[in-house]
């Protein structure tokens, strides 16, 4: 483990979730939500893990009625996986989200009368990949612990359940791809034990539930 490579990519991921939060102390409006649920790996990441949990919290600055800029804490519970022979590919791995992105409200729908919000976002930080290196004592890719950058996409759709005075309660459901741009000699070990090429990018899909509580405006 390269420990000022992650002290580095911390801290620099700390800086992008700090920003919103440094923006909403000088704004009348700001949100914060709280959501959780599965966690689906693709391509690659899905050869290797299977599905598990998920679950996130996130700081939103709403700059304007349509634009905000939020930070973002997900965590993704991926459980082990393993090949046709039986043969164990992946310990359960843990990937950590910290980072920030741009939200665009397209609010209620024009016509209908029903309080309904949308909300894309796109966003970048970074993904510690973490390998539980209890699960198997043996495994070759025990000890990956190491940050990468991260992009994601976004999409939100919600229902505002409550509003008393200027806050507001808005229960919704989110899809949030991220793209992780691992370092190919780190995933060695996986590749060699599903016989491919080195690879550099993974996917995973977080599919959550939540509750958002905005303040002020």
């Amino acid at each position: 483990m390269h420990y000022a490579r992650k002290t580095r990519v911390l801290l620099a991921a700390l800086l992008v979730f700090g920003l919103p939060a440094a923006a909403a102390a000088q704004s009348s409006e700001f949100s914060v939500d709280l959501h959780g649920g599965l966690s689906a790996p693709t391509g690659t990441l899905g050869d290797l893990t299977t599905s598990g949990g998920a679950y996130g919290a996130g700081l939103v600055w709403h700059a304007t009625p349509r634009f905000a800029v939020r930070g973002d804490f997900l965590r993704n519970l991926l459980d082990n996986g393993l090949s046709d022979t039986g043969l164990l590919l992946s310990p359960p791995v843990t990937l950590t989200f910290i980072g920030g992105a741009l939200e665009l409200n397209f609010g209620s729908p024009i016509y209908q009368d029903l309080p309904l919000t949308f909300a894309l976002s796109v966003g970048a930080g970074v993904t510690n990949f973490d390998v539980d290196e209890t699960f198997s004592a043996s495994h070759p890719a025990n000890g990956i612990d190491t940050g990468y950058l991260t992009f994601n996409l976004g999409g939100q759709i919600g229902f505002q359940a409550i509003r008393q005075g200027s806050a507001r309660l808005n229960i919704f459901a989110k899809v949030q791809p991220n793209l992780i741009l691992v370092d190919s000699f780190d995933m060695l070990p996986f590749a060699q034990l599903l016989g491919s090429d080195p690879f550099d990018s993974i996917v995973v899909v977080p599919v959550t539930f939540g509750a958002r509580i905005t303040f002020g405006g």
